[in-house]
């Protein structure tokens, strides 16, 4: 059986989706209810938040090297960040 070890809670309760970030130990980057995706580490729960949508991000993703996160909005954008400026 599986054991809960950490427990992450989304902005206004939903986690729409969520990535693991390669190369950055411990990372994850995740869409919330909300027009602002988070970078979080999980060992810490520190977070970065990605601003610049205007409205809720929908989804995310992240290339395979870990450089670059996109994200993608009702705003009906996709923005592309650069993970080594967090």
């Amino acid at each position: 059986t599986l054991e809960k070890t950490k427990q992450l809670i989304g902005y206004n309760d939903e986690i729409l989706d969520l990535k693991t970030i390669p190369g950055a130990q411990e990372s994850i980057v995740m869409a919330t209810n909300s027009k602002h995706a988070q970078i979080v580490n999980i060992s810490t729960f520190d977070s970065k938040l990605l601003v610049g949508h205007t409205d809720t991000i929908l989804s995310v993703d992240v290339t395979q090297d870990g450089k670059f996160v996109a994200t993608s909005s009702k705003d009906t954008t996709c923005r592309i960040w650069d993970t080594s400026t967090r």
